[in-house]
């Protein structure tokens, strides 16, 4: 009888068994690279774990070196490198522990839904009638076997994987998407709100107006169209980097002077980029001791006039809390045709008319910046905009955005921002047909009317130090370090926008220092190691990446339908010093690729932006300013 049984139940126990070794060789497959992600999470735990760069003995002694001999610039680069690497290999660490631990638990998941699978199919297909009456003992211990081993494969997993989670260095999710906390101020549409002094800044208040001013009221219409015709802020009027005047030059010799058509020494170091209104150029220049603005003649390159500012801080800014790599010159002015408006590291803005004379000068208190104040100004129609972003936390609410009277420097509305310290500039930018105030920095992409202040949308998301400015093409913004991602996102929203508005968003090749330039077709990001890629400005797909010589802290620039892309090395000279050499390279993009042009030497390092106008280029290096024309 029980031959007859098995002769029958045989072609079906085959193919029960062959499904049985495919659930068991799944659950130890899964089994065994779970256990070796949990190898490298605990050798990443205790080895490699991810420590704050400002906790690093190496960071603070480079530090304090660079703080020390400022001119050193061996030093500074080591710290510049280090620093760099230490933030790269703290996010790293981070995600890989936090990846590493949910995969090893979903895998441990898998494995024991595989194994407990088996034994109760073993159970059923083999034990058809009476109970015992065809099981073979070697199974019976065989099963016996596998119920030990799943009891301590669960208690593995759980316990090893519930160890990686703890371990792992917690990423606040739940501060980056929170709410607002901090109220926004409640003004009407187009009222004007009554001045107030920035926090624990008691000598915002101070406000030096040296002459009256008479302000010739445009609209917005007008004064746009009149600022696009000149490069009247960092990366020109639409902060995009993009020239609308005309090419520039394609190829020229810095270091022989073929193609320069001026170059002149700038009396004092500054990253501040060029601006230009009509025959005039503006640039700032400052010492610890020393803040000026300088006015050249964009036709010879003549200094027209220099004029100091008197700082008002107090206390002053103690120099060691000021980055050598951003100094106390890196906001780039912006100018309305009336007037150029300045603003240094030590919190003091000011503006001048064209003829140099101080119209006013206040000051908005000393940044609590970990790397000195570096964001560039804006303005659009009498208001002047800062981006005054501090504190090493969103918690902190030191931060604030300040429109102030172009006129007179007296703050018109001062809005709390929810938000850390960052580096990024605003850019007033037309989106549809509403003009927008587009802000960056962690964790949120804020856009503000500029007319009065208000919050039209928000958009969670950025992570890290913001260095990179934010910019805008066809209606979507595009912003992000490589400490999160890049974001496209519309700009037709209101309200929270995180969950309805990302177009899409890009993980490859971010840019830590340089900010993004986009067109109707392309998006271009360019690393500070020199990686230039190229994505599709609607689908976010990775076109092409280039690979450039050289570190790159310079935004790139565009003109007709060439890309200029500015990047420096630092080289040793006999006497065994070390001097920065600089490239600009010319690129022409297409989908399918990058073309070089050219490759320009500018026979100097460059950390300042360029600037375009009427077929011209003008580039502030590390001691020159140079205009470069066909």
């Amino acid at each position: 009888m029980a031959e007859q049984i098995e002769v029958i139940l045989e072609p079906a126990q085959s193919a029960q068994k062959a499904l049985l070794r495919a659930l068991s060789r799944t659950g130890w497959v899964t089994a065994g690279l779970t256990l070796l992600v949990l190898v490298i999470v605990l050798w990443v735990h205790f080895f490699h774990r991810p420590v704050n760069p400002a906790e690093d003995p190496r960071w603070q002694e480079l530090r304090q070196k660079s703080v020390a001999d400022p001119q050193n610039e061996a030093v500074a680069e080591e710290f510049r490198r280090l620093d760099l690497a230490l933030r790269r290999n703290y996010f790293w660490a981070t995600r890989l522990l936090v990846g590493g631990s949910i995969l090893a638990l979903v895998g441990g998941v898998l494995s024991v839904v595989c194994w407990v699978t088996v034994g109760q199919l073993r159970q059923r297909f083999f034990l058809p009638g009476t109970p015992g009456l065809f099981e073979d003992p070697e199974l019976r211990e065989r099963r016996e076997a596998i119920r030990a081993l799943l009891a301590g494969t669960v208690v593995f997993f759980v316990v090893a994987g519930g160890v990686s989670v703890t371990l792992a260095p917690p990423v606040k999710w739940s501060k980056v998407l929170q709410p607002l906390q901090v109220p926004l101020l409640p003004q009407e549409v187009g009222a004007v709100s009554t001045p107030k002094p920035a926090v624990e800044t008691p000598q915002s208040a101070e406000l030096i107006t040296p002459k009256p001013v008479v302000t010739t009221p445009k609209s917005a219409n007008e004064f746009w169209a009149e600022y696009c015709r000149n490069w009247p802020r960092f990366r020109g009027p639409e902060g995009s980097g993009i020239s609308r005047t005309g090419g520039a030059p394609q190829t020229w010799d810095a270091v022989s002077g073929h193609g320069v058509k001026w170059k002149v020494q700038v009396p004092l170091p500054g990253n501040s980029s060029p601006v230009i209104w009509g025959n005039k150029l503006f640039l700032t220049g400052a010492t610890p001791e020393r803040l000026s603005v300088f006015c050249f003649d964009v036709d010879t390159g003549a200094l027209v006039w220099e004029r100091t500012i008197p700082s008002q801080a107090s206390p002053p800014l103690d120099p060691k809390k000021v980055s050598r790599e951003t100094g106390f010159a890196s906001p780039t002015p912006a100018t309305d045709g009336q007037r150029v408006y300045v603003m240094f590291a030590t919190g003091d803005v000011a503006a001048l008319d064209f003829e140099g004379n101080l119209v006013w000068s206040r000051n908005l208190g000393v940044p609590d910046n970990v790397y000195g104040h570096a964001a560039s100004l804006e303005c659009f129609v009498d208001r002047v905009f800062v981006q005054f972003d501090q504190g090493s936390r969103p918690e902190d609410g030191k931060s604030r955005l300040f429109i102030l009277s172009g006129a007179t420097g007296e703050i018109v509305q001062e809005v709390p921002r929810p938000v850390q310290n960052s580096w990024a500039s605003p850019a007033v930018v037309l989106c549809g047909q509403s003009w927008q105030l587009i802000t960056s920095s962690t964790p949120w992409v804020i856009a503000y009317d500029p007319q009065d202040a208000r919050e039209i949308w928000r958009f969670a998301g950025i992570e890290g130090d913001q260095g990179p400015s934010p910019v805008a093409a066809n209606g979507v913004v595009y912003t992000g370090n490589e400490y999160c991602y890049c974001f496209a996102i519309r700009a037709d929203g209101s309200g929270d926008v995180t969950a309805t508005h990302l177009v899409w968003k890009a993980e490859e090749n971010l840019p830590d220092l340089c900010s993004p330039l986009a067109t109707d077709e392309f998006v271009f990001l360019l690393a500070s190691w020199g990686l230039l890629t190229c994505y599709d400005a609607k689908t976010g797909t990775k076109l092409w990446e280039h690979e450039l010589e050289g570190s790159f802290i310079s935004s790139p620039g565009m003109a007709g339908e060439l890309l200029y892309v500015i990047g420096e090395k630092e080289e040793a000279t006999p006497d065994g010093s070390s001097h920065h050499s600089g490239t600009c390279w010319v690129v022409r993009p297409a989908r399918q690729g990058a073309e070089i042009v050219a490759k320009n030497p500018l026979g100097e390092g460059c950390t300042a932006s360029p600037a375009f106008k009427d077929g011209r280029l003008y580039i502030r290096g590390r001691e020159h300013l140079f205009c470069f024309a066909n």
